[in-house]
């Protein structure tokens, strides 16, 4: 048995018969999600944050488009502009205290205290103009549009064309940045970039299999592009892109939150990486069983997962800990021994007395093997797993430590 991690090392490792190996596991503890107050079913979602509050974008085929935002962490969900919900948002964003929508004719901003939205001046951008995308890089917006990027300085009063390098029918439908430099993401013609202020846009398209881009997601060393069909990264700030490991297929959205990178899939729920992306652990405790995520959000210390079934929370704290938390089982390890592949034993060590357990399960949550808790005091254990009921395939490992959950996926390959 060996992690996604270790696979490269597969043949060296095969070579060492009879020999105890280790493959380390990369650890974090991972809360419940919980659900929040907005639920529905088999709807689309979009989020969109600002610090204090999530705003939530549905397309639900039963009641069409709305927009929703809460008001307490989450648990009241008030629908943006009741009194005139004719609005239709393709993209939102806040600025200070102001909330704009990217509509099919150009912005609109929406005032919270009198439940209205109100058309912007088009000052530079053309009549029935649809905004698909928009992002802030340095107190510089940038609207995506049909063909065209739109920029404005002064916080959506005038706006100023910058189309050049930009096919005329690329829709831009995601927009990131950073500094001086902002990509744009279309829905059929890969990715372009600028660096200074889109006067000049250039395509960067290198290694890009699929060239409808769902997002872009840039951490401090690698941009990463979610498209139909995978998730591509360039670690050459674009010039270059190489598919990324198959943890990542299936996945819709990308969250960069400080050290930790989140992953929305399509049936493995929440993945998190705590080293940009070179390894993932699994995060589905308390989401409904095979749960989409369509998009991740953080606010107010916490991470919202917008899924086929509601919007969902889990603490931004609790993603990952520290080795040194009291009770933290700071060594949690895989042992086989190649010779006897019937057993293997996951080791792990106690920094205080705890009671823990262990359970094998599938992608899909079914139980395989499991341990019966038990009272275990400070230092090294050892816990076996009978693995001959076991066909190759991924698996869940989980440690149960007190109320922490401890997981991670790993590979059985016979």
């Amino acid at each position: 048995m060996e992690t996604g991690s270790a696979r490269c090392r597969k043949r060296p490792i095969r070579s060492l018969y009879g020999l105890f190996l280790v493959f380390l596991l990369a650890v974090s503890v991972y809360p419940r999600w919980e659900e929040t107050g907005l639920t529905t079913e088999n709807a689309f979602f979009s989020l969109y944050s600002s610090e204090k509050e999530v705003f939530a974008r549905i397309w639900d085929p039963f009641d069409g488009a709305s927009t929703w935002f809460f008001t307490d962490s989450g648990e009241t969900w008030d629908r943006m502009g009741a009194s005139d919900s004719s609005t239709d948002i393709l993209s939102l964003i806040t600025l200070d205290d102001m909330v704009l929508a990217g509509t099919w004719d150009g912005y609109s901003r929406f005032l919270p205290a009198s439940d209205a939205w109100r058309a912007l001046s088009r000052m530079g951008i053309p009549a029935q103009t649809p905004i698909w995308s928009t992002a802030n890089v340095s107190r510089v917006l940038f609207a995506g549009s049909e063909g065209a990027v739109y920029v404005s300085s002064d916080s959506g009063a005038t706006w100023s064309e910058r189309a050049s390098g930009l096919p005329e029918n690329a829709r831009i439908i995601t927009l990131a940045g950073y500094e001086d430099t902002v990509f744009a993401g279309t829905d059929s013609m890969g990715i372009y970039r600028t660096v200074n202020g889109g006067s000049r846009w250039y395509a960067v398209n290198t290694g890009l299999d699929n060239t409808h881009i769902l997002q872009i997601c840039r951490t401090a060393t690698r941009l990463f592009a979610v498209t139909l069909q995978g998730v591509f990264i360039s670690e050459d700030n674009g010039r270059n892109w190489d598919a990324a490991e198959d943890e990542l297929d299936g996945a819709n959205c990308l969250l960069n939150v400080n050290s930790f990178l989140l992953a929305g899939t399509d049936s493995n729920g929440v993945l998190v990486s705590d080293d940009g992306g070179a390894t993932w652990g699994q995060n589905t405790a308390g989401l409904p069983e095979a749960a989409r995520v369509w998009s991740l959000t953080f606010s107010s210390g916490n991470i919202f997962a917008g899924t086929d079934a509601g919007v969902w929370r889990t603490p931004y704290e609790s993603i990952g800990v520290k080795t040194d938390r009291p009770g933290y089982a700071g060594r949690f390890s895989l042992w086989i021994r190649r010779a006897d592949l019937s057993r293997a034993t996951v080791s792990f060590t106690l920094s205080r007395p705890a009671m823990v357990g262990l359970g094998l399960y599938d992608l899909s949550g079914n139980l395989i093997v499991i341990s019966k808790l038990k009272h275990y005091g400070t230092g090294l254990h050892g816990i076996p797993l009978d693995t001959r009921v076991i066909t190759s395939g991924s698996y869940i490992i989980r440690l149960i430590e007190g109320n922490k959950v401890h997981q991670r996926t790993v590979i059985l390959q016979r």
